[in-house]
């Protein structure tokens, strides 16, 4: 969905794709203008040093450390999206950037959902 990036790889591990970034890559999704609306991101457990902030519509909505204790296995976490960002929205872009000297995790899935 309207995917736009610098310094980014993928793949797949385990039969899920995955996108990490040096830099930062995006997408645009789509909205229900939903005030409750939360993103859910799905990572690897034993991603470490993996440290990057998230932003909608070039708001930081959270920052990210990664240490690798979460597993050998997939994990999701959830981050509330402030009601002013989608409410009156059609389309917000939400994107990943890493800070310097690190890398996003690996992003294996993108869910926009209602709280």
């Amino acid at each position: 969905h309207f995917f736009q990036s610098e310094n980014t790889t993928s793949g797949t591990h385990r039969d899920r794709h995955w996108r990490v970034a040096k830099g930062w890559f995006s997408y645009q999704l789509q909205t229900r203008k939903d005030p409750d609306a939360i993103l859910q991101l799905t990572y690897f457990g034993k991603d470490k040093n993996r440290n990057f902030d998230i932003y909608i519509d070039n708001v930081k909505i959270a920052t990210v450390f990664l240490d690798g204790t979460k597993g050998d296995d997939f994990f999701t976490e959830s981050y509330p999206i402030p009601a002013y960002l989608i409410t009156k929205k059609d389309k917000i872009v939400l994107k990943f950037k890493a800070h310097s000297h690190s890398e996003t995790a690996g992003i294996y899935e993108v869910r926009l959902l209602k709280n």
